[in-house]
């Protein structure tokens, strides 16, 4: 029983600790007071988990807060870019890009590794990942496919792309290369569809549908929030190919209509 309400301690503690940080880095400076007002947490919880933050060199603190009453003004806490780094690469037919990313989310890092047979694609992966994480204390790893991905298990399942006979043991060479850091594997789609209601142009939306047209078709579900991958991870892969046909039936009526216009009014 102890155990049990020690490590729901535990979650809680991290569950807070993330959206201390989350709040720092979407304000990009905020005082201590105000973080407590937003979360509703005690002074004493706020400090602590601050101090946290900046011990481990996550956050620094920087600048005050503008106050128009006389007495101490509030110290504010700002992310350290330089603290960590994400690691992002996105799997294609012939080529491997990887970027990291500071823990602001801007770009320190890319490059872009070709490969010419798809049965030879784990050592480039490995090449480009080795490049990125270079001289940086790594958080985390995504690494983006285009296939049906196994999120639970972190498994390539199928792909028309990369050949995935080579791809059971991905996860665990990954792990091998950097063992301390939180590696996930996702579907290319569903990435750019969460990267989409991140950082969008259309507002704050946890519900969407994005289409992507590469060397196919692709869609991305995001659902409260979320990456939605379905019972089977095909959710996306469904989608994608209700969209195709849309897509392949609107083309051929549009030139149909075309063709059976009269010559003078033809357009290509």
């Amino acid at each position: 029983m102890q155990e049990l309400m020690k490590s729901s301690q535990q979650l809680i503690k991290e569950s807070n600790r993330k959206l201390v940080f989350s709040l720092i880095n979407r304000h990009g400076a905020i005082s201590r007071a105000d973080i407590k007002k937003i979360t509703r947490l005690s002074a004493t919880t706020v400090s602590s988990l601050a101090e946290e933050l900046i011990v481990d060199g996550l956050v620094a603190e920087g600048g005050v807060k503008d106050s128009s009453t006389s007495g101490r003004k509030a110290v504010l806490l700002h992310v350290r870019p330089e603290g960590g780094a994400f690691i992002g690469l996105d799997i294609q037919k012939n080529r491997i890009i990887a970027d990291a990313y500071g823990l602001d989310f801007s770009p320190t890092f890319h490059t872009a590794i070709p490969f010419a047979d798809s049965e030879e694609w784990t050592a480039p992966l490995l090449q480009a990942l080795s490049a990125a994480a270079q001289g940086r204390r790594v958080l985390g790893v995504t690494i983006g496919f285009p296939g049906v991905i196994d999120a639970a298990e972190n498994t390539l399942v199928s792909s028309t792309v990369l050949d995935t006979e080579h791809a059971a043991n991905i996860y665990q060479l990954v792990k091998e290369l950097l063992p301390e850091v939180i590696v996930r594997l996702r579907n290319n789609s569903g990435l750019i569809a969460y990267a989409e209601k991140e950082f969008g142009a259309h507002g704050a939306v946890n519900n969407l549908v994005s289409i992507d047209i590469d060397d196919g078709v692709g869609a991305g579900i995001i659902l409260g929030g979320a990456i939605y991958d379905g019972s089977n991870g095909m959710a996306g892969a469904n989608l994608a190919t209700s969209a195709w046909i849309i897509m392949e039936s609107a083309v051929n009526a549009e030139a149909m209509d075309v063709w059976n216009r009269p010559p003078a009014y033809r357009q290509f």
